[in-house]
């Protein structure tokens, strides 16, 4: 039996730990959620509560603000499966409905977590895989199965480690020098 790292180890609260464990396992089940595709182009109703399809990507942007500025409202990623589900939504599902409000949420979460904006620790590398270990531009390319074992990395790890996810995962070629 894999040896988890506390969440006190970790630097993360109770309700976080238990989650990655959730979905790490989810992600390996053949209920994952799909990989959306890279032109995977959300309904122009998305903000507004309704019933959304549920799918996995570390890069598509779900929505636009009027200022058509990005906010991707973080419910395809690593970081948006896991706040969702810390709100009670059903990750089993393959359909899911969705508050304006949990998606606002879901958005906040995620980039309190960006490097760039001064997120650190385990939850930024999860989130936001370095481009200096994978290559830019690829994160919509990264499958539930390597998305899993990077959160295993950081369960078992204390790092996400995404260049061995990557190499398990059977997906080397993500890596910034393959």
């Amino acid at each position: 039996m894999t040896s988890f790292k506390t969440a006190d180890d970790l630097g993360i609260s109770d309700q976080e730990h238990a989650g990655l464990i959730k979905i790490m396992e989810h992600f390996r089940t053949p209920a994952a959620p799909p990989r959306l595709d890279d032109d995977f182009v959300p309904g122009a109703d998305l903000g507004v509560a309704g019933s959304y399809r549920l799918g996995f990507s570390m890069q598509v942007p779900t929505s636009t603000t009027h200022e058509n500025e990005f906010q991707c409202s973080c419910v395809a990623c690593i970081g948006g499966h896991l706040s969702l589900m810390m709100h009670g939504v059903p990750l089993s599902n393959e359909e899911v409905w969705l508050t304006p409000n949990e998606m606002d949420v879901a958005d906040r979460y995620v980039y309190r977590h960006d490097p760039e904006r001064g997120g650190k620790g385990v939850l930024a590398t999860l989130f936001y895989p370095p481009q200096e270990v994978l290559r830019f531009g690829c994160w919509g390319e990264i499958t539930p199965i390597t998305a899993a074992l990077a959160i295993e990395n950081v369960l078992t790890k204390g790092d996400a480690d995404w260049a061995d996810a990557a190499h398990r995962g059977g997906q080397s070629d993500l890596l910034s020098d393959a």
